[in-house]
């Protein structure tokens, strides 16, 4: 039986499947900002079990979505963000596994996804949920947000009575 960790790396050209990781591949990650998995300084694809999860393996391999990539292929192609923010860790397209599993969506995740798909293509709602999604991320928005829970008939509100 294969595996996610399997499938994703052979349609991502990781560990698994073969050859190495390409330019093409690697701008797809990018773009999508989804998180790669690659080998810390002085490891070898070998050391990486591709049948654990990467977290188990944290003196192997790192997590994270790229910042930034170029179309050669040398030892600072691919580049990630250090814990304070610094473009510091530098790879070569070798030294890149593959995709990582993208977290489980939750029930609210799944019902936006849905929501938004079916309004996508009309430009005037769409602006109005980015304002929206931007206003409730605003800490200083709290109660305004609660009295918008209120009137949806949802939220913190139905919770507190429950």
């Amino acid at each position: 039986m294969k595996t996610f960790y399997d499938k994703t790396k052979a349609a991502t050209g990781g560990a698994g499947a073969e050859g190495e990781m390409d330019y093409t591949k690697l701008k797809e990650l990018f773009d999508k900002k989804t998180p790669v998995i690659y080998l810390l300084k002085g490891k070898k694809k070998e050391e990486y079990d591709k049948n654990k999860k990467p977290e188990e393996q944290g003196d192997v391999v790192g997590v994270k979505p790229i910042n930034s990539v170029n179309d050669k292929n040398a030892p600072d192609s691919v580049v990630f963000l250090d814990k304070d923010g610094k473009p510091t860790i530098k790879k070569s397209y070798a030294e890149i596994i593959g995709a990582a599993e993208a977290a489980p969506a939750g029930e609210n995740a799944k019902k936006v996804a849905d929501s938004l798909g079916k309004i996508k293509a009309d430009e005037e709602k769409m602006g109005k949920v980015a304002k929206f999604a931007e206003f409730i991320q605003n800490d200083a928005n709290k109660a305004k947000v609660e009295e918008i829970e209120k009137i949806l008939g949802g939220g913190a509100q139905q919770k507190q009575e429950a």
